[in-house]
């Protein structure tokens, strides 16, 4: 039996749970829409946690991607993220969230880096 390869199949899910996080509209009609509420320290943990797993992804389905094409890829999407947010129903865009998210994505890439450096001197 061939050997299947999740990759892909983890990086769509990443990507539909990422799209629904950040594009849903949280109002309608009468008003805001409230799943949970996150004080405001828990959503500045989740922010820096949000795009950790876009380089980790990356970094597993195009192997011969650079690092510096990794540390660029995460403030690129956290900053696409942040616009688009403007024009959603009870979305904020905030400049916090975008360093957040961002400084989240390039911590896993120098980590990622930095293994991959260690495992090329062996």
């Amino acid at each position: 039996i061939p050997k299947r390869d999740w990759s892909s199949d983890v990086c769509s899910s990443d990507l539909v749970l990422l799209s629904y996080l950040v594009f849903t509209p949280v109002t309608d009609e009468s008003g805001p829409i409230t799943f949970f509420t996150i004080n405001p320290m828990m959503e500045k943990i989740l922010n820096f946690f949000l795009l950790m797993p876009l380089p980790i992804l990356l970094h597993f389905i195009w192997i011969t991607l650079s690092g510096s094409m990794l540390v660029v890829i995460g403030p690129l999407t956290s900053a696409l993220i942040e616009i688009s947010q403007r024009w959603i129903p009870g979305r904020v865009s905030d400049w916090r969230d975008f360093l957040l998210n961002s400084s989240g994505a390039v911590v896993i890439t120098l980590l990622l880096r930095r293994s991959r450096l260690k495992q090329s001197q062996r």
